[in-house]
């Protein structure tokens, strides 16, 4: 095996020029050396190809930079990056988040260790537009490596929902099979459907070390696809996509989860109209009660759903805010709580 490999970090940006200096200064600040960046602008109308310029003069061979015409959306942008790559292995990183300086050296330490590894995964921390830091649980509870198909389950619970930037690939493993989904799903979630493929076949490792910053802020996907509905509808047709998936793959067991899923994305859809209330988006919040009873008719029986319906049937009341602060407090409601530990099989990393 080749001693210290080229890893691809893939910058694709649109009108992130705010956040885009701290972003290349995380990549070129890594520990592991070997690496190249390519950048690819999707004709952002702010600054952003002015900084691309400078740090391609001013790191000359360092960078590969490039510029679409006109913006043709993040696949395309994607594309225009993957073209050019060199790397064995390759970091998507988003233009609004940061690495931390040891991202690409421990995540390499560990592909290196265990050299038939589908990809690394790490824990991230949040931060805001001005950059506040925040920590939430790890998923696993250690560093593991997890074998097939043991993770393909999880993904397909909706349980995990890493960041592409999270990962190191190795590279020869995105191919069209693996990485496209059409459609829908694949315009939203064809980075997870590419992670459940390749989990299915491959091991694959998680390191509970927060090695990336992911940003959240007003204009990032994540938060768009939240208000029109796309994080829950995304998640059922993927999760058709997965079991079929599953079934291509000789895993027929894995289809049979099918309607558990489904019950988990009605969960995930109270956790969502939680979230809008606590916002005041009472609009969005009250969509996501109605699609989580689309999800599973009956939940009767769900005390979260029940306290949803009582608050969703009181919003005039003067003391609503005091009713949905009381709901949120409850443990787990607004996010996790707790690590777990990884799903068998599995070795531990020592």
């Amino acid at each position: 095996m080749q001693e210290n490999p080229l890893v691809s970090i893939l910058i694709f940006n649109y009108n992130y020029g705010k956040y885009l200096r701290e972003c290349i200064e995380s990549a070129l600040a890594q520990t592991y050396k070997n690496v190249e960046i390519i950048m690819s602008d999707n004709s952002s109308e702010d600054d952003s190809w002015d900084i691309f310029v400078e740090y391609e003069k001013q790191y000359q061979g360092k960078f590969f930079i490039a510029r679409n015409r006109k913006n043709f959306g993040t696949d395309h942008n994607f594309a225009t990056c993957w073209a050019v790559r060199k790397g064995t292995y390759h970091v998507v990183l988003g233009s609004d988040d940061v690495l931390e300086p040891t991202f690409i050296e421990r995540t390499m330490d560990v592909m290196m260790r265990y050299p038939n590894l589908g990809y690394v995964m790490c824990h991230r921390s949040i931060i805001n537009e001005s950059g506040k830091q925040t920590y939430e649980k790890p998923f696993y509870d250690q560093n593991c490596v997890i074998y097939p198909p043991a993770q393909s389950l999880v993904y397909m619970m909706a349980a995990v929902n890493p960041s592409i930037t999270q990962i190191l690939y190795r590279s020869s493993l995105l191919t069209p099979d693996r990485s496209s989904t059409g459609g829908l799903a694949g315009k939203y979630y064809a980075t997870r459907f590419l992670d459940f493929s390749i989990s299915i076949e491959f091991p694959i490792a998680y390191l509970k070390e927060p090695l990336i910053r992911h940003r959240i802020h007003g204009n990032n996907q994540n938060l768009a696809a939240a208000d029109d509905l796309m994080e829950a509808i995304g998640f059922y047709v993927l999760n058709i996509q997965f079991a079929d998936k599953a079934t291509q793959k000789g895993y027929p067991e894995l289809q049979n989860n099918f309607e558990r899923s489904v019950e988990k994305i009605s969960e995930l859809c109270l956790r969502y109209a939680l979230r809008g209330l606590v916002s005041g988006n009472y609009e969005q919040g009250k969509r996501y009660w109605h699609l989580s009873h689309a999800f599973k008719v009956d939940q009767s029986k769900n005390e979260f759903a029940n306290e949803l319906t009582q608050i969703f049937g009181n919003l005039d009341s003067p003391d609503i805010s005091k009713e949905i602060e009381r709901v949120s407090k409850k443990r787990g409601r607004l996010s996790r709580s707790v690590s777990y530990s990884p799903p068998e099989p599995y070795e531990k990393i020592h």
